[in-house]
């Protein structure tokens, strides 16, 4: 095992995106890098050498693909694919140009964290037997493999083929345990729910506290958005002091209205605005019904 950190290049133009990913990376103790277009991946990526790069398709000044494309000639680091765009033939065209792996957004921050670890332990294993490739060829220029050294050779083989069969059901069986556990809900503190607000591309924030109507309704939403495999942040409102209290109200149409607002609450935030809202008593039929309209269900 090396004694440094791993370092990890993060490729997209939402900032928030890139803050979520940023903060939970290094929580794990990872360095991280970030690049908002193309070009700046490609170069960043030459003269840093990443680990690891996450990179989205829709970026500006050069797409991801034609991003992974390049860095995949210029050099041999890892890449996950992190992009909305879960189409197959996407899919196809990613792993084709190089990408290691693919997620699609809205995405479990903990499945990610899994996926990147596996890809990093997969790579070590594939980089140290290029090594031990490249040392026995050497050894094969000036002296005839004995029998003992075949067999050496040949156990191996074996290592690195029962490594990569380990990490592939490993990472299948994390996939497999975080699915069945997904709620359908991200839950965020205060800041990200302000972040959040400020959103260009479009969300699904819910927004509850700890009374009778929000422990009646999480349930529900979580079972209604799991069903349809969508997913919504959550930000339970607790006691806050003034000036926290104060942003929380100014954040968005909802809360700023005059004569107060009701929690729990559902917005739809699109182009930095609410765009959407349900307040008040959600019954499930009205839920179902909101969540359709607004394409969540």
């Amino acid at each position: 095992m090396e004694d440094y950190k791993k370092t990890v290049m993060i490729v997209d133009d939402e900032k928030m995106i890139i803050n979520l990913l940023s903060h939970n990376l290094k929580k794990e103790g990872y360095n991280v890098i970030e690049a908002y277009d193309g070009e700046t991946a490609v170069d960043m990526a030459l003269k840093q050498k990443p680990d690891l790069i996450l990179l989205d398709i829709m970026i500006p000044r050069q797409d991801g693909l034609t991003v992974c494309k390049k860095i995949k000639n210029a050099m041999n680091v890892p890449i996950l694919m992190v992009t909305a765009k879960d189409t197959e033939l996407d899919k196809i065209i990613g792993l084709e140009l190089g990408a290691d792996d693919y997620v699609t957004k809205p995405f479990s921050v903990r499945e990610l964290l899994a996926r990147i670890k596996a890809n990093l332990r997969k790579f070590e294993v594939v980089k140290e037997d290029k090594k031990v490739e490249k040392k026995e060829s050497k050894k094969k220029e000036k002296v005839t493999i004995t029998p003992a050294e075949q067999e050496k050779m040949t156990r191996r083989k074996r290592i690195y083929m029962i490594s990569t069969s380990f990490v592939i059901i490993a990472v299948a069986a994390i996939c497999i345990f975080v699915y069945n556990l997904q709620s359908g809900l991200i839950k965020i503190d205060l800041d990200e729910y302000l972040e959040l607000n400020k959103s260009e591309s479009r969300k699904l924030i819910y927004v509850g506290d700890n009374g009778i109507v929000s422990q009646e309704l999480t349930p529900v939403l979580k079972e209604l958005l799991r069903s349809s495999h969508k997913q919504a942040y959550y930000y339970e409102h607790k006691s806050l002091d003034n000036d926290n209290q104060m942003k929380f109200v100014k954040s968005n149409s909802v809360t700023s209205k005059e004569e107060g607002y009701i929690l729990p609450f559902l917005i739809v935030v699109e182009d930095k605005k609410v765009v959407a809202s349900y307040e008040g008593y959600l019954d499930r039929d009205n839920l179902i019904k909101f969540l359709k309209e607004e394409g969540y269900y």
